[in-house]
């Protein structure tokens, strides 16, 4: 029976060793967040350890996707992807350590430069995926990392649609997409609820979401 997931925990590379979970950050869409030591490397990365209902297909393309966007420095780097480890498959990610958006909103108001900041942050890392073809369909201030120089850093692609060269299946076909919030295209626009919400303006409204 596999081990729960535990501060201290060894997993990853060829001798399971590589990686050592050292704090749980929260759930995400597809699994739970640990920050974790890369031993190889002697860096500090994120390991979001996978949902088991989740598809190795579905794992890999989204790897895959974020990968291909992460040249851009308003979006998140993936660094590895292992399938079939113990406890369980895994993306390892930038290290963002100022933590979320959402926990900088639950905690103050921030200031006008701040908002102005963040939502340009936001709409350079759009508008490169957009220009790659891809949606990423899930911008909220939780899958924003604030990085040490204070700017925003996309994440979590996890229902991401890629509309030009069609790598993405279905994310309704998985069990765990299911409690994701999915948000319209108008969400992605500058005039659009997210930027409102990071000015501090106005939540987004109920009809602007919309789920499957």
């Amino acid at each position: 029976m596999p081990v729960a997931p535990h501060v201290g925990m060894r997993l990853g590379g060829v001798a399971g060793d590589r990686y050592e979970l050292v704090r749980r950050l929260g759930n995400g869409v597809f699994g739970v967040a640990w920050e974790a030591v890369d031993h190889h490397e002697q860096q500090v990365v994120a390991l979001k350890l996978l949902d088991p209902r989740i598809k190795p297909d579905r794992v890999l393309l989204e790897a895959q996707l974020q990968r291909r966007l992460s040249e851009h420095p308003r979006i998140v780097s993936i660094m590895n992807v292992e399938l079939g480890a113990n406890p369980s498959s895994f993306v390892a990610l930038e290290f963002v350590r100022a933590g979320s958006l959402q926990s900088v909103l639950d905690a103050r108001r921030p200031t006008v430069l701040e908002s102005v900041r963040w939502i340009r942050d936001v709409l350079e890392a759009l508008d490169h995926t957009h220009q790659e073809g891809v949606l990423h369909r899930d911008v909220k201030p939780s899958n924003l990392l604030l990085g040490p120089d204070g700017h925003a850093m996309l994440t979590d692609f996890g229902v991401a649609e890629d509309s030009v060269h069609k790598l993405l299946p279905d994310p309704g076909m998985y069990p765990a997409h299911n409690s994701a919030r999915v948000w319209s295209c108008a969400d992605e626009c500058p005039d659009g609820p997210m930027a409102r919400r990071g000015l501090g303006m106005a939540a987004p409204s109920r009809h602007s979401a919309r789920s499957r």
